[in-house]
């Protein structure tokens, strides 16, 4: 429970952070609609890439703590996901600095149920070559795996460029 209570405060703030309030009923009602029928935009493919990773942690640090056969492993990562997913959008409809969308909950959701997954199916494919030749006790494939994978993230996201969301307020 420590490593989720840890990961779910990181997904807090990084879905949260800046947080400037704004109860304003009509400007709540107006985000909400916004959030209902969302348009997809050449920057919501950065948004949702960026959803699917770091959302893809949750799933991966609910696999690896989480108990029981794959089935329920994945259920429950991805059921947990939507839950902190849907908590966060509903909490961006009240700032004003920040933009809530079905399409959030969505590759939020999707990228719980992949790391979950991509956990699992490593864990899977490190079992099955168990006997073979490895280095260090451990199969090459786990290092050109995860070396791979971060190589193409890299290449995908621009992680350290940030547009501020339209209409906000410095």
């Amino acid at each position: 429970w420590p490593a989720r209570v840890l990961y779910c405060i990181i997904l807090l703030i990084a879905t949260l952070w800046p947080f400037t309030p704004d109860f304003s009923p009509a400007l709540i009602a107006e985000r909400l609609a916004r959030a209902l029928s969302p348009t997809i935009q050449a920057r919501d493919a950065i948004d949702g890439a960026r959803n699917l990773v770091l959302f893809g942690g949750w799933g991966l640090v609910w696999a690896v703590t989480g108990r029981g056969n794959l089935p329920r492993l994945l259920r429950n990562a991805t059921i947990t996901g939507l839950c902190v997913s849907v908590f966060v959008e509903a909490a961006q409809l009240l700032a004003r600095d920040r933009n809530a969308s079905l399409l959030d909950v969505a590759s939020n959701t999707a990228g719980a149920f992949g790391g979950a997954l991509a956990l699992v199916m490593l864990a899977l494919v490190v079992r099955s070559r168990r006997d073979e030749k490895s280095f260090l006790g451990l199969p090459a494939l786990t290092f050109a795996g995860g070396y791979a994978v971060s190589c193409a993230l890299e290449t995908w996201i621009p992680l350290f460029r940030q547009e501020p969301v339209l209409g906000a307020v410095p």
